[in-house]
């Protein structure tokens, strides 16, 4: 597989997938919420629903926000052929997500520096397309944060929350990681990388779910992609989320 580059952007190019979906879409390793109350419900789609105590967060200041608005993919960034799947929203990190740790990055974010974008679907393809931007503070928190995401320790907790998914819906699916290297990684901004496999119970690949960093500064953009089979229809699940990638970095570069 080749990643291509543009405007700064590394963007994925797959390899072609077996048929047979399993549905999804959802930015899959962490969980979004709707409130920073203390008591919070967290709501994925492609993750269990359940019920996390996090602390109330002061807001950020309107730069952080700016940035985190500039890096969120929307809908329209897609072009031709995309629709909304799942609303966008204030992302508030816990204990759940993939990224955090006790006092580590995550925990410097304040309310509106980190937001999770809409999920996005190629029509009525089983192909979709979400992400999450974090503002941190400083540089060197979003460095800090994207060491946690180059640790193996993060790309198995990302197969474990897809797995729990396809379990809890009987689907027979079992996922695996395949690799944590693409051949333009640290290129353009572009820091971590996981792609994961789906196999049915006969072993047929079934399945794909690549998850990008990107660092500009500041600011880190994650990209979720998911391909649930769509054959010679893939290019086309590529082709959207580089001309939405491509157009956050944009948005982002002019904020400085």
């Amino acid at each position: 597989m080749r990643r291509r580059i543009l405007v700064g952007a590394v963007l994925g190019v797959f390899g072609v997938l077996a048929t047979g979906g399993c549905g999804g879409g959802s930015e899959s390793g962490d969980e979004k919420s709707t409130t920073t109350s203390e008591s919070t419900t967290i709501e994925s789609t492609t993750t269990e629903s359940t019920t996390t105590t996090v602390a109330p967060r002061a807001d950020a200041d309107q730069a952080s926000k700016d940035l985190a608005a500039a890096g969120v993919l929307q809908t329209a960034d897609f072009g031709e052929g995309w629709k909304e799947y799942e609303a966008g929203a204030l992302y508030t990190p816990t204990e759940a997500s993939c990224g955090y740790q006790p006092g580590g990055p995550e925990d410097g974010l304040l309310s509106g520096a980190s937001l999770s974008g809409p999920t996005v679907q190629l029509g009525d393809q089983p192909g979709y397309v979400s992400s999450r931007v974090y503002a941190f503070p400083t540089e060197a928190d979003a460095i800090a944060w994207v060491e946690i995401a180059k640790g193996a320790e993060w790309g198995e907790c990302n197969v474990v929350k897809l797995q729990k998914f396809q379990d809890d819906n009987d689907s027979g699916v079992t996922m695996r990681l395949v690799t944590r290297e693409i051949d333009t990684l640290g290129e353009s901004g572009f820091e971590a990388y996981a792609e994961i496999a789906g196999d049915d119970e006969g072993g047929e690949y079934v399945y794909q779910a690549t998850k990008s960093v990107y660092r500009l500064g500041r600011t880190v953009i994650t990209s979720n992609v998911e391909n649930g089979g769509m054959g010679d229809q893939s290019q086309a699940l590529n082709d959207g989320e580089f001309a939405a990638l491509s157009a956050a970095y944009g948005r982002v570069g002019a904020l400085g």
